[in-house]
């Protein structure tokens, strides 16, 4: 299990950072479906959270403490400042993974 992670740590840290985008697909749904969706959502985001703490650190070992320190900042301060500033910080922080494929493979070859 462990190898198979780290093999495709790049493809799941990915698709944990796009799951954040079903918070703005509306749904229609009875009083006890909501419960459970709010409950999913809740942790899709959780999850996405954690994706994106990953990111920070790749971010820390590939280009050092102030861009990970500035991504940081970006990503919990720019969503209180306006709400859709959101979607521009996961598209960010989406495209700063992606442009990290190198460097995670490295390191993922080296722990």
């Amino acid at each position: 299990m462990k190898n198979v992670v780290k093999k495709n740590i790049f493809g799941i840290v990915l698709v944990l950072l796009l799951l954040p985008i079903l918070d703005s697909v509306p749904f229609e749904l009875s009083d006890e479906s909501e419960f459970v969706l709010s409950v999913t959502l809740t942790v899709i985001g959780f999850a996405s959270f954690l994706a994106a703490i990953l990111v920070f650190w790749a971010a820390y070992y590939a280009h050092g403490r102030l861009v990970a320190t500035i991504a940081g900042i970006s990503y919990f301060a720019l969503p209180v400042i306006n709400e859709y500033l959101y979607f521009v910080v996961v598209l960010s922080i989406l495209l700063y993974w992606v442009s990290l494929k190198k460097q995670v493979r490295q390191f993922a070859n080296k722990t």
